[in-house]
């Protein structure tokens, strides 16, 4: 009953906002609306590159739509964010920097392969880590059960997994 009940949407305030979920996937075909039939929250998002990697305009994509949820401090003109990120050509776009710039935010940019070091998503016991920690045995437990995942029920997990890290 309680992972019917996640919703990232939960823990939105003024101190604490937890951003919107980019899944990644390798297509060429674009996007399906169906990926998302199953999330509760409006907060995940499904991007495709031809290699399954983030891109400028994925990275563009994901700023836009998240500056616009309510809370959210990137759109804030009350609160201002410095976003740290390594120095992949993807974080590097001229028209997320503009964008951000024009926010009143600030993009701080640090040496390729530091990320674990300097960005708290990243670290050896962050959030991202807590994740997958709690990702893989609800992986298992859908491979057992259907011998296979669908785009749609693994977007789903990877829901379950963020907003159960949310409240750790």
């Amino acid at each position: 009953a309680w992972l019917q009940k996640l919703s990232l949407d939960s823990w939105d305030s003024e101190s604490f906002y937890v951003y919107p979920v980019m899944v990644i996937l390798a297509r060429d075909s674009g996007s399906d609306p169906a990926w998302m039939k199953h999330c509760v929250s409006e907060k995940m998002m499904a991007y495709t590159t031809h290699d399954g990697w983030m891109d400028e305009d994925a990275k563009l994509k994901w700023y836009k739509t998240t500056r616009a949820y309510p809370g959210c401090p990137l759109g804030d003109a009350d609160r201002r964010c410095i976003s740290q990120r390594d120095q992949h050509y993807s974080n590097d776009g001229i028209e997320l920097s503009l964008l951000e710039e024009a926010d009143g935010n600030e993009g701080v940019g640090t040496p390729g392969h530091h990320t674990a070091a300097l960005q708290h998503l990243d670290q050896r016991g962050g959030p991202i880590q807590h994740a997958n920690r709690i990702l893989r045995p609800l992986v298992r437990r859908e491979i057992r059960a259907h011998g296979v995942i669908t785009i749609p029920r693994m977007m789903r997990l990877i829901e379950m997994a963020v907003a159960a890290v949310s409240v750790e």
